[in-house]
């Protein structure tokens, strides 16, 4: 153990010498990387190891398209001891997801979105602030998602067994490409019906120093380009659109070097070692659609897999014309190599879907607002490191094998780990500017002059705009907490005082700060600054929402072959159904329907 630890520490040290550290610009670089950069190696090693809970993600990964070990070992077998033949066989595979709402579940945390405005009096705690999404402060709606995943997938298998200098020796391949369309609402979006209610504008001082018109609909905020006030930055990424979403890809590649052997004349085995290179959707954020929330993957996530299988199969009943009945089972493992890529998680405590939360822009070294807000999906996008430390298959198969045809019932499990992630990109500033919580505190407060010893209001002719720093640490996506205040920082000064957006408020668009000569300063909601503001840091990056959870997974499958002859060299055509579920939510729940034809020789 001690020599092991030495060497583990002298490789670690020349390791570090010998690869450049990541710094914030390079950052987006993961092709050059080797290290885990700003992260340090032991942190890279027990990343995310907290409890995560099971839903509420930023994206779905389902299992490969070519992870399908009991399509691809459903051959039809002269000989089931023989399953291992030369062949080579296309395959055309229909794969579509259902209980839509377990989708939802895992990606919303429930299966219907609510959102209400801060000034909805009778909206509910779970209620998203419409605020936040540009939506007008008396907005009140709902929408109900209704993902769903579609795969057309063409799968090509060869497979080649010696039988002349190294019997039992075979190589064998299988190739996926996949086209698949994601939607994640079925149809346009449903909006309050009060017209007057959807468009009501916010106040001055809340959005913007002006009035500051909010959205039309629903659809129109969630699509993550519509712009307001101060916020004229789109959303970069988890934009919620009704359009579906396609991409056509390589999805997986499968190669096996083997050695099978048959013990007696009733039972066989074999093992081989697996590799398949790093294909499929690249999650690097230039992937197609990848502003979008439920953008396709195909594939395992482009890493690049190792691994290891064997397979054992026994006859249980023959009659010596060609008629059996036999037991074939194969089943493999393998580890996911590191790759990076561009993952969007939530705020650490704000609450599910808090990356939709509004950031003020703070000069660092003045700590006031710049005048930009910006959404906080834009800030929690990351550029990571993943790594999965096994995924496998065993599939069962029980074969009964006539003449001409075979009929095939089996089962499989598949699992997945879940997945370690180490943040690459640890800034959290950017040329002098952090960011921090707006929540519902205002852009901008309005200077009035007032009478000292009467306490009231002095009619002004034009108040004077004063842009306010104001953060509220404690705000989440669903509650306006109060300021980051530290020991009252009022705006109030021995003849002026600021006025704060949320005064006398009728939800028609008149200016809120519109405030007459007279008014007591008692009556009114005095703007408040940050001293200092309170500013965002890495550990406020939930890890969690960013990965995808272990996966587990049982699939029953059916499967009819027919060959013309009982020569090997005979064509083939076949059909089979599958389907496959699991108690997780974030498990994909989909079934499937596949052709066949080949041939052995």
């Amino acid at each position: 153990m001690i020599k092991y630890n030495a060497i583990h520490q002298i490789l670690s040290i020349s390791l570090a010498l010998s690869t450049p550290l990541l710094t914030a610009d390079s950052s987006n670089n993961c092709r050059s990387l080797r290290l885990c950069g700003q992260c340090g190696l032991k942190q890279c090693k027990g990343c995310c190891k907290q409890s995560c809970p099971p839903n509420c993600r930023s994206l779905i990964i389902p299992r490969s398209q070519n992870a399908n070990e009991s399509l691809f070992i459903a051959r039809p077998h002269c000989d089931p001891l023989h399953y291992l033949v030369s062949g080579i066989e296309g395959i055309y595979e229909y794969q579509q997801s259902f209980r839509t709402l377990d989708i939802a579940a895992a990606l919303f945390n429930t299966d219907t979105v609510s959102f209400s405005g801060n000034q909805v009096e009778e909206g509910l705690n779970t209620d998203l602030i419409a605020d936040q999404f540009g939506l007008s402060p008396l907005y009140q709606g709902t929408f109900s998602p209704t993902p769903q995943i579609t795969n057309h997938n063409l799968h090509l298998q060869g497979i080649w067994c010696s039988s002349c200098h190294l019997p039992g020796l075979f190589v064998r391949g299988t190739m996926t490409v996949s086209h698949q369309t994601r939607r994640l609402i079925s149809s346009s979006t449903p909006d309050s019906t009060d017209d007057i209610v959807i468009g009501s504008p916010f106040p001055p001082g809340y959005m913007g120093s002006t009035t500051t018109n909010a959205a039309a609909s629903l659809q129109q905020a969630l699509s993550g380009t519509f712009l307001f006030g101060d916020m004229q930055t789109p959303w970069s990424a988890d934009r919620i659109d009704i359009c579906t979403l396609s991409t056509t890809q390589l999805a997986g590649a499968t190669f096996d070097l083997g050695y099978t052997t048959e013990h007696t004349d009733t039972q066989g085995y074999s093992a081989f070692i697996r590799y398949r290179p790093a294909v499929g959707t690249e999650i690097n954020g230039s992937q197609a659609h990848a502003s979008e929330l439920f953008f396709p993957i195909v594939g395992a996530g482009h890493h690049q897999e190792i691994g290891a299988g064997g397979s054992l199969r026994g006859i249980l009943w023959c009659d010596g014309t060609g008629r059996s009945v036999a037991v074939i089972a194969e089943g493999y493992a393998t580890h996911l190599l590191n790759n990076c890529q561009k993952r969007t998680f939530d705020l650490t405590g704000r609450g599910c879907l808090s990356r939709y939360m509004l950031l003020k822009e703070i000069d660092t070294t003045t700590s006031s607002y710049t005048g930009n807000l910006i959404p906080a999906v834009n800030w929690t996008t990351r550029t990571v490191q993943i790594s999965v430390a096994a995924t496998g298959e065993v599939a069962a198969q029980i074969v009964f094998t006539g003449h001409h045809s075979t009929i095939i019932i089996g089962y499989e499990l598949f699992g997945r780990e879940e997945e370690k992630l180490c943040l690459l990109d640890r800034t959290t500033t950017s040329n002098g500017r952090g960011y921090g919580i707006k929540g519902c505190t205002g852009t901008d407060g309005f200077t009035y002059l007032y009478d000292p010893q009467t306490n009231t209001i002095e009619q002004p002719i034009a108040p004077c705009i004063m842009p306010l720093n104001t953060t509220s640490t404690h705000s989440t996506i669903t509650t306006c907490s109060t300021a980051d205040v530290h020991g009252g920082d009022s705006t109030q000064q021995a003849n002026t005082v600021a006025i704060a957006w949320n005064n006398p408020f009728d939800g028609n668009g008149d200016p809120a700060n519109a405030v007459v000569s007279g008014t007591l300063l008692d009556d009114l909601v005095i703007a408040t600054t940050s001293t200092p503001p309170q500013l965002l840091t890495i550990a406020d990056i939930d890890q969690c929402s960013g990965t995808a959870p272990k996966q587990i997974s049982h699939k029953g499958v059916i499967a009819f072959n027919y060959r013309w002859d009982k020569d090997p060299a005979t064509p083939y055509l076949g059909i089979g159904i599958e389907a496959e579920g699991s108690g997780e939510a974030y498990t994909i729940k989909q079934w499937g329907l596949w052709l066949r034809a080949g041939g052995t020789f």
